[in-house]
């Protein structure tokens, strides 16, 4: 399976190693220069332990690649996973969606067009249910 990750932090980028571990080709894609980078020149810029063995064998093997080029990270994707940061929301403490909703839109624009794919909004301890909907929103129906 062809899976593009968007996002490279904690869980973007455990998942995204993870994923290739177990045979699936990925492409992990984030915006910072700097991270990807980073991230090509074998450097894992968070601490796992175990993942830089996993990172370096898989890259080795040819199932993970990082990139900046959204467009070249979701063509064909069967799945795409956004993992981008959800900063707690000043005030009522709940989390701020507006990156998870960047990436779905810049993601199912026309030029990129994941719609065809799976798409998973991968967050840790935030709730879904009011999100769904206006997640739901970023996309065209399939034809």
């Amino acid at each position: 399976m062809k899976i593009a990750m968007i996002g490279t932090g904690y869980v973007g980028l455990v998942s995204g190693v993870c994923f290739s571990d177990f045979g699936h080709d990925v492409v992990c894609v984030d915006k910072d220069p700097a991270k990807i980078d980073m991230l090509n020149q074998g450097e894992v810029p968070i601490f796992e332990p175990g993942l830089q063995d996993l990172m370096t064998k898989n890259v080795a093997a040819g199932r993970l690649g990082f990139t900046l080029d959204l467009a070249m990270a979701v063509a064909g994707a069967d799945a795409v996973f956004i993992a981008v940061g959800t900063p707690t929301r000043r005030g009522d403490g709940h989390a701020d969606l507006t990156y998870v909703m960047a990436a779905a839109t810049e993601g199912n624009s026309e030029q990129h067009g994941f719609r065809h794919a799976e798409v998973v909004d991968c967050r840790s301890g935030s709730r879904h249910q009011p999100f769904c909907g206006r997640f739901r929103d970023c996309f065209t129906p399939l034809p």
